[in-house]
This record gives C-alpha cells, sequence and structure tokens, in this order.
C-alpha cells in the first residue's frame, strides 16, 4: 500500500511517543511507497530546529529522505491543495498531504484527527 507520513506521524515516531512503533512498523513492513511531502518535511525540520536544535533537526530530515520519496511541491499538486483547503479549511501543509495522498492513491498516516473527514484515505496511527 502506498502511503503519504504526515508530519504527525513523523513527529511521534521521533519524539517515541506511544504510536511511534506504528510508525516504525510501516516502515520497516510496508510493501509499498512511503511518500512524505516537502511541505511536511519542512513542518519536521521547523520543528526539530525550535524543540531540538540544529543537529536533531538535520538527523530527522535524514531519516526521513532514507526512509521515503520527497514529494515536490509542484503546479499539481499546489493547484489541487488550494481546492481542498478552499472547501475544508485544512491547514495549508495538511491540504497538500491530503492532494498528495489523492493524487498518488495512497493512505495518509497521520494521528491528526483533522483528517477524519478523508476516512477512506486515512490510516490513523
Amino acid at each position: 500500500m502506498n502511503l503519504v507520513f504526515d508530519s504527525n506521524a513523523w513527529i511521534s515516531y521521533f519524539e517515541g511517543k506511544e504510536k511511534s512503533f506504528v510508525v516504525e512498523r510501516l516502515i520497516k513492513e510496508n510493501t509499498g511507497k512511503i511518500m512524505t511531502t516537502a511541505a511536511n518535511l519542512y513542518e519536521v525540520k521547523h520543528l526539530a530546529l525550535r524543540s531540538g536544535g540544529r543537529n536533531a533537526a538535520e538527523e530527522a530530515v535524514a531519516f526521513i529522505k532514507n526512509n521515503s520519496r520527497i514529494i515536490p511541491v509542484d503546479e499539481r499538486l499546489a493547484l489541487h491543495a488550494a481546492e481542498i483547503r478552499a472547501s475544508t479549511g485544512l491547514s495549508a501543509i495538511d491540504a497538500f498531504t491530503v492532494a498528495a495522498a489523492q493524487l498518488l492513491n495512497a493512505k495518509i498516516v497521520s494521528g491528526d484527527a483533522h483528517f477524519a473527514p478523508f476516512k477512506k484515505q486515512w490510516m490513523k496511527i
């Protein structure tokens, strides 16, 4: 199964939160593609810089890049995300996550409840 990891999934993993074992299992056992949008990569790095400093941020980015394919924010993704944000009120970064999942026929991996309206695409952790 193809998966798009939201920032919440990566942050849960790095912080060792209770759902980190689910993320770890998906990384190790998933037979499809694991993907992360460049917008989510930005968010993880930003949060890691604020909470753990430059080394922690660089380690997080390297781990994500080694374990997922980074989806660039191109015109197609941006325009689809804009439609999603306008119709749902999601944040821009979450709209990019949903748009990527829809365009790439993938499930969203996240513990964030605001993905609930997309229950067919959301794999809640």
